[in-house]
């Protein structure tokens, strides 16, 4: 799994069975539109990108634990 992104806009690229990512995200807070396309703007304060951050790492580590997508360290997602 990666992220593309250009300017404000990015996305998740979710090969096979990677693209569970959403259902997780969701299941932790986090809604993605149907068309998968994310947006960050200015009115997104550092608290909500932390907060994103966080929820995207919960959620990639909760997807290895089940063994969804290969284990890797956290320090090893960037962003």
């Amino acid at each position: 799994m990666s992220i593309a992104q250009f300017a404000s806009l990015f996305r998740f690229n979710t090969p096979g069975r990677s693209s569970l990512i959403y259902y997780q995200l969701l299941l932790n807070d986090v809604y993605i539109w149907e068309g998968r396309n994310c947006f960050l703007s200015p009115a997104h304060t550092p608290a909500v990108l932390s907060t994103l951050e966080e929820k995207i790492k919960l959620s990639c580590t909760q997807l290895e634990e089940e063994g969804v997508l290969k284990k890797k360290s956290v320090d090893d997602l960037v962003f």
